[in-house]
């Protein structure tokens, strides 16, 4: 019993470190995709949209680099 229970506990902890790499990118895309006027929007130029998924591509990056750091990966 002992062992059904190590292994779920190491299956646990990858899931929950991946839906904690997924949870910001969620929460960023969800406020960038409603109908509200996006910082620097007035500008013409797909910029404001580039440092959104830079934003979101660093931000992820980091975090999984982290977690392979500290092995909960």
């Amino acid at each position: 019993m002992d062992e059904k229970s190590t292994s779920l506990n190491i299956a646990m902890k990858a899931f929950s470190s991946i839906a904690t790499i997924f949870l910001p990118l969620q929460v960023i895309s969800g406020i960038f995709g409603m109908n509200v006027q996006v910082p620097g929007q007035h500008i013409m130029s797909l910029m404001p949209f580039y440092m959104v998924v830079l934003s979101m591509l660093l931000f992820s990056t980091a975090l999984f680099v982290y977690f392979k750091w500290t092995k909960w990966l």
